[in-house]
């Protein structure tokens, strides 16, 4: 059962007509149980009906590309709308139990990162590449984009560095030491360690109640950042090397391997779509003027990825 989740209350009211995702050959409701519960502005999607695989990821990429930059300062008020539990306390995407105040308890350059919340990119900012002339715009844009972005309590971020998500089998303890301070990170929620037929790799595993949640901000970055003729993404360097898995194909599509796509459409369908990413997408809309179309519509990941590649998506109405 998903913490909070079922209990958090809509923040925002959206001033202009909304038209729900649907899906004519499951009545609204995907092969997965997903329903399609997301609103999204009349028409948002129409550009990409009739259009199958990676002609439907790029028609989907021509539709949320462009989206308002924000500086690195600003996320930390941007999370005040984007991630607030219902008691007003930071959400924290890599616990249940911490309960961190906004701006009182947030990670400054004197602190350290014990007992403090900090910016989490989940999509590792050392994954993509700063230096590539073509690469500079796109990757100050994916360094601020708050689809990917989320407040995390500091052991935890530093604990999981730019690990791949993966199912943990074997956990290994980690002791992080900042600021002359020490703290093991807790296990409890979130794994951290070894994985099955990779015994010398190093995995971070979320929670099962925010696996869905973090696989849709993957597919998401797999579409934004697609970007075809600049291959923005495509060929940065990803999360390769000495003693790690590669989990990007440096390619627009797929995008990701075999055995990251296979993990992250399991956990897409495992774990649906919450009453908080809605939110969330919603509060980013206001802010960024672009939308995840994996919340608005989950089944888009069949068509492009999953059971119904091939056949041509005419969800939106």
């Amino acid at each position: 059962m998903k913490i909070f989740k079922s209990t958090f209350i809509a923040l925002l009211v959206l001033p202009f007509f909304l038209f729900s995702c649907s899906d004519d050959e499951s009545n609204n409701l995907n092969d997965y149980g997903q329903h399609d519960q997301s609103n999204y502005p009349a028409g948002y999607y129409k550009s990409a009906e009739g259009k199958t695989k990676e002609g439907l990821k790029t028609a989907l990429y021509e539709i949320i590309k462009d989206h308002r930059r924000r500086s690195y300062s600003q996320l930390w008020t941007d999370f005040r709308s984007t991630d607030v539990k219902p008691n007003g306390r930071v959400w924290d995407i890599y616990s249940n139990t911490s309960n961190y105040i906004f701006g009182e308890d947030q990670q400054n350059y004197t602190s350290g990162v014990i007992g403090r919340y900090n910016r989490e990119h989940s999509f590792p900012k050392s994954w993509f590449n700063t230096s590539g002339s073509k690469d500079k715009e796109e990757s100050k844009s994916i360094y601020t984009d708050l689809f990917h972005l989320y407040p995390s309590n500091g052991v935890a971020n530093e604990t999981r560095s730019n690990y791949p998500y993966f199912g943990v089998t074997k956990k290994v303890e980690k002791v992080i030491s900042s600021n002359g301070k020490k703290e093991s990170f807790d296990q409890s929620y979130c794994k951290y360690g070894n994985a099955a037929g990779y015994p010398n790799m190093l995995f971070f595993e979320p929670n099962d109640e925010i696996k869905g949640d973090l696989a849709r901000t993957y597919f998401y970055i797999a579409t934004r950042y697609e970007n075809g003729e600049n291959n923005d993404l495509a060929y940065w360097p990803g999360s390769g090397g000495t003693g790690r898995i590669e989990i990007l194909t440096k390619t627009a599509y797929p995008f990701f391997t075999n055995t990251m796509l296979s993990t992250l459409i399991k956990w897409h369908r495992q774990d649906p779509v919450s009453q908080k990413e809605i939110n969330r997408n919603e509060a980013i809309y206001k802010i960024q003027g672009n939308r995840n179309p994996y919340i608005d519509c989950p089944v888009l990941v069949e068509y492009i990825w999953g059971d119904r590649m091939g056949k041509p998506f005419e969800g939106s109405k």
